[in-house]
């Protein structure tokens, strides 16, 4: 039961929603209030309008609606059923944005039923043949560019392709879009019939790498440009859809194709394995052979340093036993030496005491073949090696160099 002077009230982009007792209904835009009174009023509710931003459009429907006081009557007085006394046939117009529509009492938003864009076009499906894959929305949005990814096959089964495409779109006309039921099914097809068209040639087989990367460079050149794509171009335009760009992102191997290229490339990486494992193999026979050379040279290296030390060592005996026999010889040349200066101080006592008795006037050889004279001068001489061997026959004398023997020879003179 409705409740008695219940007030509502609606806010100035809300509408209030009346109805009447009699069976009509009224819309009063806000800002506004009323209270319910069930004797005029079945219910009075709140309803949002619709804001609709900049290029935004809805479709709003008239429906003739039949009021009280327009009943009408058959020819036998009998009164006409609504639906015969409708005369004004349904009819359709758009709102454009930026607004905020409220609608009239006979007024409904309809909603557009397209089908979606999909990410993967299949030449099997049949879009908008049916009410399934249809999305719902009130709201159209003109002028805004938009871009639709979507994935088309190319070739046979066997020799699949996948090409990734970037569409970049926007409607313009939506008086041309009202014209066709369903302007996404219209453009789905146009793609799929420019596919056809550029590749009508199954794709080669592919074998190796080498084989697909040949094939994307062949799909990514006959697919660049617009006018690759007439068909796609020209449905657009007509159910006023503008094409801006389309771009090809990746070409990608089908099913098939790509168990092909696991294949290949499997064997391939079992390949570069054993030749890896075979490289690796020669490097360390290398490196074995590089490390027995470098011990090798390192062992003609070491021979080569102990033979020149040993060179060197015998060298330095050789230097130290010529030093000792240098050593040795001048040692003895100063013994010798000191032996002459003693014969040679002790002969010059000799020839001094025979020189005074020759100074006194002793004859000498008188002197000397007196046997007191010859036995005082004996013991003299004696005192002077070198005249005491010269002196005695039984004594043979033995020069040790020709110095020693002139001065044996000079002291004789002298005595």
């Amino acid at each position: 039961a409705a409740i008695w002077n219940r007030c509502v009230k609606a806010e100035a982009d809300q509408y209030l929603k009346i109805q009447h007792r009699d069976g009509t209904v009224e819309h009063i835009q806000g800002p506004v209030q009323m209270y319910l009174n069930p004797s005029y009023h079945d219910t009075i509710s709140v309803k949002d309008g619709i804001k609709l931003k900049e290029n935004e459009v809805i479709k709003v429907s008239h429906l003739p609606m039949l009021q009280n006081n327009d009943i009408a009557y058959n020819a036998d007085g009998t009164a006409v059923e609504k639906d015969e006394s409708l005369v004004v046939k349904k009819s359709k117009r758009f709102v454009l944005g930026p607004t905020l529509f409220i609608p009239s009492e006979d007024e409904l938003v309809e909603e557009f039923e397209w089908s979606a864009l999909p990410d993967q076009l299949d030449f099997t499906s049949q879009l908008g043949s049916g009410r399934e894959g249809l999305i719902k929305f009130k709201k159209v949005q003109l002028h805004s560019t938009r871009v639709w990814s979507v994935s088309v096959p190319i070739g046979s089964e066997s020799a699949k392709v996948h090409a990734a495409l970037a569409i970049t779109y926007k409607i313009d006309s939506i008086d041309k879009v009202r014209m066709h039921k369903d302007p996404c099914a219209s453009i789905c097809a146009a793609l799929m019939g420019d596919i056809q068209d550029l590749f009508s040639e199954n794709l080669q087989t592919v074998t190796s790498a080498a084989d697909f990367r040949s094939i994307q460079t062949k799909v990514a050149h006959k697919m660049s440009g617009s006018k690759s794509f007439p068909n796609l171009i020209g449905t657009g335009e007509s159910i006023g859809f503008s094409i801006d760009s389309i771009q090809v992102l990746e070409v990608t191997p089908g099913r098939r194709m790509q168990k092909q290229l696991t294949t290949e490339h499997e064997r391939e990486m079992r390949m570069n394995t054993q030749i890896a494992n075979k490289e690796s193999e020669i490097k360390f026979q290398e490196l074995e052979l590089e490390e027995r050379r470098k011990k090798m040279e390192n062992e003609v290296e070491l021979t080569r340093k102990e033979a020149k030390m040993q060179a060197e060592l015998a060298e330095e005996l050789h230097m130290q036993k010529m030093a000792a026999l240098n050593q040795e010889q001048e040692m003895a040349k100063m013994r010798k030496q000191e032996r002459l200066d003693s014969l040679k101080a002790s002969d010059e006592l000799v020839l001094n005491f025979l020189g005074n008795l020759k100074e006194l006037g002793v004859d000498m050889s008188t002197y000397l073949c007196t046997e007191a004279g010859n036995k005082a001068a004996k013991k003299i001489i004696y005192r002077a090696p070198s005249l005491a061997t010269s002196s005695d026959p039984t004594t043979t004398t033995t020069f040790t160099d020709v110095e020693e023997k002139k001065e044996w020879n000079l002291n004789m003179k002298l005595l």
